[in-house]
């Protein structure tokens, strides 16, 4: 009997090892990374004891726990997302190994700190792999910043790494947030637009359209956002009831429209966005405030 309440115990404290990030504290301990399949992190007891890659913005390493994958073709998306499991500011960086193993020599082929200005997750797509090596993906949170967080792999053979010198998503003018009614439009233009001088970047403009409300976006469009290519540089924002995205996705109610550049090279990656936007209530027909006053006076 006390052999088997201690092995229960141990069995617990494995648990809580694993799920909290000790269990994936080095390279050595990672946990395997799938293609397609989400994976929930948590680095709320993960320890300072790793290499700091070139893009994270803070001095050093606080909280970092690892996955590691094997590349299926040239190119890798990976991505953070989902604040409401407690983290909501991460930092990743790829790495490759010299001799393709934990304990080789890491060198940092993709890395990301910020997704934009407005999302702290992180998202970062590694270029020129090699298919059948083993790659480390490492996860910290900025500044000490622990908790859980979702974290996603897609797979990207027709990855590109392009200069984004020049990408510029412009000026966005637009009236105050408002409330339409279908049939009602709200008018903007956009200036200063302009694409990447490297003419082998894939790039677009976009009006990101992302519902209000539910925190932050991640992967970078995870949560019921979806992306409207190549708007007009000036037009209006006409009603529309529903539209096709993964599936029927119903526009009534709050959603913020904002114009952005972003790169497609197998996947999606915003190269600029504005700053400003606007938020927009869709109300349905039969709310009182669509349904024309028809009373005689």
């Amino acid at each position: 009997m006390k052999t088997y309440k201690l092995t229960a115990l141990f069995g617990l404290l494995l648990i809580l090892f694993v799920s909290n990030g000790l269990g994936q504290d080095t390279p050595c301990s990672a946990l395997v990374l799938s293609y397609g399949e989400s994976g929930i992190g948590d680095n709320s007891l993960a320890l300072p004891n790793d290499e700091i890659a070139s893009c994270f913005s803070d001095s050093a390493v606080d909280s970092d726990i690892w996955w590691s994958f094997e590349a299926a073709s040239t190119g890798a998306w990976i991505y953070t997302s989902d604040v409401s499991l407690g983290n909501s500011d991460t930092q990743l960086a790829i790495y490759s190994s010299s001799d393709n193993t934990c304990v080789g020599k890491f060198t940092a082929i993709a890395c990301n700190d910020d997704i934009s200005t407005t999302n702290w997750m992180s998202s970062a797509k590694a270029c020129g792999l090699v298919p059948g090596d083993t790659y480390y993906v490492q996860v910290d949170g900025w500044a000490g910043a622990r908790g859980g967080f979702q974290i996603d792999m897609v797979d990207s053979p027709n990855c590109v790494v392009c200069d984004p010198t020049g990408c510029e998503a412009g000026e966005f003018s637009v009236g105050e947030s408002q409330e339409l009614c279908p049939g009602e439009f709200a008018p903007y233009s956009i200036s200063g637009f302009s694409l990447p001088e490297d003419p082998t970047c894939p790039a677009s403009g976009a009006m990101l359209v992302l519902p209000t409300g539910n925190g932050s976006i991640g992967g970078p469009f995870n949560g019921g956002g979806f992306i409207w290519t190549n708007p007009d540089l000036s037009g209006q924002l006409d009603y529309i009831s529903s539209i096709s995205f993964e599936g029927e996705l119903p526009l009534e109610g709050p959603w913020e429209f904002k114009p952005v550049v972003f790169i497609d090279g197998g996947l999606l990656e915003i190269c600029d966005e504005v700053t400003t936007s606007i938020k927009i209530n869709f109300l349905s027909s039969s709310n009182p405030n669509c349904i024309a006053d028809t009373t005689c006076n």
